[in-house]
């Protein structure tokens, strides 16, 4: 229920807690599927989220590390392996030469501080869905 607390708070704020979450989603026409999968064996303990809509479809993974740190390890299918922040910002760009750069530098523009940074790259062999969107 974490979760999706998680994910209702950012819109209805303090209307939602750890009761009545599963209410209020359903009352969205959310539909919550849990899935226990216990042949994946990446980490320990995880959990993946997914979610579709009329935007598109977005997942991402999380794990808790046997030292009991929480990592961020799959977001929209890119493999990452981060410690979640109350500040994150994450982009799909073309893999090119140059495009960090123009990335970092415009986020410098309006003072804002790169305290950590990690690039994750999607194997297509196919055209992946995300188009280009800078450069």
């Amino acid at each position: 229920m974490a979760s999706i607390k998680g994910l209702l708070s950012q819109a209805l704020r303090e209307r939602v807690n750890y009761v009545n979450a599963a209410i209020e989603a359903k009352e969205r026409g959310i539909r919550i599927i849990e899935t226990h999968d216990a042949s994946i064996r990446d980490y320990s303990d995880s959990l993946h989220l997914a979610a579709q809509g009329s935007l598109g479809e977005h997942s991402v993974t999380g794990a808790l590390l046997s030292d009991g740190e929480i990592r961020i390890t799959d977001v929209d299918g890119f493999p990452i392996n981060v410690p979640p922040s109350n500040y994150m910002l994450f982009t799909v760009h073309r893999d090119m030469p140059g495009i960090i750069g123009k990335i970092g530098s415009l986020l410098g523009s309006f003072n804002v501080n790169i305290a950590s940074m990690q690039v994750g790259r999607k194997n297509c062999s196919r055209r992946c869905r995300y188009g280009p969107k800078f450069g």
